[in-house]
């Protein structure tokens, strides 16, 4: 499952009395939440627990107790539950301005393997463009790529060849290093397992992929 924030955290008593309410609705006492979930332990099952009613923000934990007591998540966490990974992804989808490599093979493995494509490949995601038209997303664009094009002309990847710009989940726009729309392009994402962050942080992006710039109407 996947979990998106929708709305603010709530607030620590919100948060304990929808955990009460619901334990006495169900007239399960709160050792008896301990054992369901899973605590052999009942003292540090109790000091989780209590911890967590004093407002530790553990939402694992939280996600937890929201299934075994039937407390809506969006109620208890402010978060909506996605059980479709492309339905989660539609939902959480930002604006996001991508650089077109030279090369869909780094010239060297290790630092994107431990940093992430996005490292080198990602210029930014602007949620602000949700709500700009397209020919003024053009002129700020341009003016963001002649910027990035002359502090990454050369990466990890290559040479920066384009740029693709990606407005909405379905939709891709493709830009020269000049900033210029390239009208009827066609840009080809190249989905690969990649890591991102380090040790305990590290998650691996199912998701992530390279743009590739294969054709355009001047070709």
């Amino acid at each position: 499952m996947w979990h998106a924030q929708i709305k603010e955290l709530p607030s620590t008593q919100t948060r304990r009395e929808l955990i009460e309410q619901a334990l006495s609705a169900q007239s399960m006492t709160a050792d008896g939440l301990i054992r369901k979930l899973g605590h052999i332990n009942m003292t540090l099952g109790r000091l989780h627990l209590d911890a967590l009613l004093q407002g530790e923000e553990n939402r694992p934990l939280l996600r937890r107790v929201a299934a075994l007591l039937h407390i809506s998540t969006e109620e208890l966490i402010g978060e909506r539950v996605f059980t479709d990974h492309e339905e989660y992804q539609r939902f959480v989808f930002v604006p996001t301005l991508l650089r077109i490599p030279e090369k869909t093979t780094p010239n060297q493995i290790m630092p994107v393997a431990l940093a992430g494509i996005d490292r080198f490949l990602c210029v930014g995601r602007y949620p602000e463009m949700l709500n700009i038209q397209p020919q003024y997303q053009d002129e700020i664009l341009g003016a963001m790529i002649r910027e990035d094009v002359a502090a990454n002309e050369m990466g990890i990847f290559g040479r920066v060849v384009g740029y693709a710009f990606l407005p909405s989940y379905d939709d891709i726009r493709a830009y020269d290093t000049n900033g210029q729309l390239i009208p009827n392009a066609l840009v080809n994402k190249i989905y690969v397992a990649a890591h991102s962050g380090i040790g305990s942080n590290a998650n691996i992006e199912n998701n992530a992929f390279i743009c590739q710039l294969v054709k355009s109407n001047s070709e």
